[in-house]
């Protein structure tokens, strides 16, 4: 329902810029180890705490800030790990990648909810509990490979990618997603 979703979705949009301003100022790997651990805080409260509406609408928010700053983050490790002449593909095959990621993991999850229903047809409370513990699972692991398994010594931005880089990351997740980052 809209009510459950768009609050997360404004908020999303009002930190896109300031999750490019954290990737400026203390780079992709930490950045993306922030959004994680966000990401992981809002899974988990949305698995203990989803008896009242306000409880679920602030667990999805925290969510779409982790997800929306992870996105900021990824441009700048791509380009950090490839050639100038390989980050347009790089990038889109990281678009590629989180449109398949999401496809996967919603399939899952409403395969869950399908195959655990009551007598009334509905999915049963533990579905989503177990869910949404799941998200918090494998955020954990993400904020784990960000601080542990991304190389810390990532190559030098040229100039022009550096200024580059300074100019979309003011623009947060939307730049990279449209391609006009590189």
């Amino acid at each position: 329902s809209v009510v459950y979703l768009l609050p997360g979705a404004l908020v999303g949009v009002a930190v896109a810029p300031l999750a490019g301003r954290a990737v400026r100022a203390v780079g992709g790997r930490l950045t993306l180890a922030l959004a994680a651990a966000l990401t992981a805080v809002g899974y988990l409260s949305l698995a203990v705490l989803h008896a009242h509406t306000a409880q679920v609408i602030v667990g999805a928010v925290v969510v779409n800030v982790g997800v929306t700053v992870a996105y900021a983050a990824f441009p700048a490790l791509l380009v950090a790990e490839v050639t100038p002449e390989e980050t347009g593909v790089a990038n889109s095959v990281n678009s590629i990648a989180r449109s398949a990621g999401s496809a996967v993991a919603s399939a899952v999850f409403v395969t869950l909810l399908a195959s655990n229903t009551g007598a009334n047809g509905v999915p049963r409370e533990s579905v989503f509990t177990l869910g949404f513990a799941l998200g918090a699972v494998i955020s954990v692991v993400a904020l784990g490979l960000a601080l542990l398994g991304l190389p810390r010594g990532l190559r030098a931005l040229t100039v022009q990618e550096q200024r580059e880089d300074d100019a979309v990351s003011r623009a947060g997740e939307w730049a990279t997603v449209s391609g006009l980052s590189r």
